[in-house]
């Protein structure tokens, strides 16, 4: 098939191969890199590949479900011409599809990061049909109607149109979770899902209620971080940051300002009022403290943040005291620092278990398993998963080990528990490790994401496979139904959290890899990894002994059938 256009900017050439599964490399992620003259032979590196949330090692069920799809080369900008065309395939004839390309910078790059999702999407989609569509028509109209945006130069608004094409190109998949990412959102999900950061460690709270005369404020700085032994106190005011008045500022300035290259400094001026965290109680009354200044230089570094906050909780029953877990994301060190809360719970005697993955949107799927794998003796299934050419797998712990507690163990959930908390909840359930308890069927997102960096900075998640609980449950746009209910009309997962953003927010790009942009993660007042001062931490464990479904979860704790749960 050759598609050819009458235009004299006609510098798009893309060269698709007819589909042929067993004719291509068994070197899927290889790829032939051509950019501006020079060149660039990729093994494993050349298309970081992340799955379902920033791992760059993916489960290996996962993996050989994504590689059964053998993938295309990439190449870019050569010689004035785009061109895409694969360097693995073997004998393969060629379509080619002629496209008229943009003289206006802008508006080319949009259609060469279309051409380049529009490759990744062709061969890693979970859907073969492209949503019963002809994929290489529907990049011929996108790529046509963001060329002729270009030729609008009265258009102010001519690049964000083109760039809409691309967004309008994936929205025809039919999949919510098959998105791009804008570079800067992307760099804060790398931070959220690899669990640290290069800058000075403070959470910062914005907004009206929080701030003073438009000022950003700390809520805290994180524990042994740079700025902690800098001695920044929670309710210091950030005046300036590297001379750069923030009168105004939201979070995202505050952290493009604040973060950089390990071992470079920033000076911050800071205001210091009180040392009480703005908004909670015991901040003293007008009229305001006098005014101390300060400005400390801070040298950034590697900031680690946990997604876990753990504490024995009193049994109000009467009842041996409750280790509780919260997993607020299933970042890189999720697991890890379960594993470490556990162990320090289990030294002070605990007995028995409440984990609580409310308002958490998931993350990294790996992440997930290994936290089951703490859980369940021996090698367990964990989900079953299919990929785009039907086969089904099951995934399993992959570990010989024994659980790290056979205590009993309840875990929390609500309708904001998508993805890997899905994974986690049903793999426990369904080995008859847990008892799920909630108010709410969970999110329903059952679907896996790969993510591909691209080269304009952005990325591109997109669903590679479906997946199933180890009993064959389906998760997708149902969600999984607790065990018990605890009828929690004011839990502690219902509470507004202050909008916190900075360098430790959790805020953005984040909820999207649980569902569509902005769904789970809502209404998450914890703040893992950061020092309470002692009126943020008695109010904490106000709330907690307070909670609905905490309350619930130990009475069934207490209860005959639940001391007997979880011994195996």
């Amino acid at each position: 098939m050759q598609l050819s256009l009458t235009s004299t900017e006609q510098r798009v050439l893309h060269q698709r191969p007819q589909r042929s599964s067993r004719t291509c490399s068994r070197k899927p992620r290889a790829c032939a890199y051509r950019a501006l003259g020079r060149s660039y032979e990729g093994g494993q590196g050349a298309f970081p590949k992340q799955s379902n949330a920033g791992s760059s090692v993916d489960p290996p069920v996962l993996q050989r479900a994504v590689e059964g799809c053998c993938r295309g080369a990439l190449a870019a900008v050569a010689a004035g011409a785009l061109v895409l065309g694969p360097a693995d395939f073997a004998q393969a004839e060629p379509q080619i599809i002629r496209l008229p390309a943009s003289p206006d910078p802008e508006i080319f790059t949009a259609q060469r990061t279309m051409i380049e999702a529009w490759s990744i999407i062709q061969q890693s989609f979970v859907d073969e049909t492209m949503n019963n569509q002809d994929w290489p028509e529907a990049l011929q109209k996108h790529m046509i109607n963001a060329y002729m945006y270009g030729q609008d130069k009265e258009d102010p608004d001519r690049e964000a149109k083109a760039w809409g094409e691309l967004d309008d190109l994936l929205k025809s998949l039919g999949d919510p979770y098959t998105h791009r990412v804008l570079p800067n959102d992307f760099a804060q999900f790398k931070v959220s899902s690899d669990g640290e950061l290069q800058g000075v460690g403070l959470l910062l709270a914005v907004g009206d209620k929080q701030n003073v005369e438009g000022h950003l404020r700390v809520l805290a700085p994180i524990r042994g971080g740079p700025a902690d032994r800098a001695g920044i106190l929670p309710g210091d005011e950030v005046l300036s940051i590297d001379g750069k008045d923030t009168t105004g500022w939201n979070g995202a300035m505050a952290s493009q300002n604040l973060r950089g290259m390990g071992g470079t400094q920033v000076h911050v001026k800071l205001a210091r009022r009180t040392d009480q965290i703005p908004g909670e109680p015991g901040t003293p009354e007008p009229p305001v403290p006098q005014i101390v200044y300060k400005d400390v230089d801070i040298k950034r570094e590697k900031v680690a943040i946990s997604s876990v906050y753990h504490t024995a909780l009193a049994d109000p029953n009467g009842g041996p005291p409750v280790g509780y877990v919260r997993v607020t994301q299933f970042s890189n060190s999720a697991a890890d620092d379960a594993r470490a809360a556990v162990q320090d719970l289990e030294s002070q005697g605990i007995s028995r278990y409440i984990m609580d993955l409310r308002s958490n949107p998931g993350g990294l799927v790996r992440s997930g398993i290994d936290l089951v794998a703490m859980w369940l003796d021996g090698d367990k299934k964990v989900f079953n998963v299919e990929s785009r050419d039907g086969i089904e797998q099951t995934q399993t712990t992959m570990s010989g080990k024994p659980a790290l507690t056979h205590d009993p163990l309840v875990v929390l959930v609500n309708s904001s528990s998508a993805s890997a908390s899905e994974i986690v909840s049903g793999a426990l359930h369904d080995n008859g490790r847990a008892v799920i308890m909630g108010d709410s069927n969970t999110y329903g997102k059952g679907r896996i994401q790969t993510v591909y960096p691209l080269q304009d900075g952005s990325a591109l998640f997109v669903t590679v496979a479906q997946y199933q609980t180890p009993d064959g449950t389906v998760i997708d746009l149902k969600g999984l139904k607790p065990d018990r209910a605890c009828r929690a009309p004011t839990s502690l997962a219902s509470l507004p959290a202050p909008p916190l953003k900075g360098e430790g927010s959790s805020s953005g790009v984040l909820g999207s890899t649980g569902g569509p942009p902005g769904q789970p993660g809502k209404g998450d007042g914890f703040m893992p990894g950061v020092p309470l001062d002692p009126v943020t931490e008695r109010v904490l464990l106000e709330a907690l002994q307070k909670d609905q479904c905490i309350a619930a979860a130990e009475q069934y704790l207490d209860s005959a059938e639940g001391s007997k749960r979880g011994i195996m």
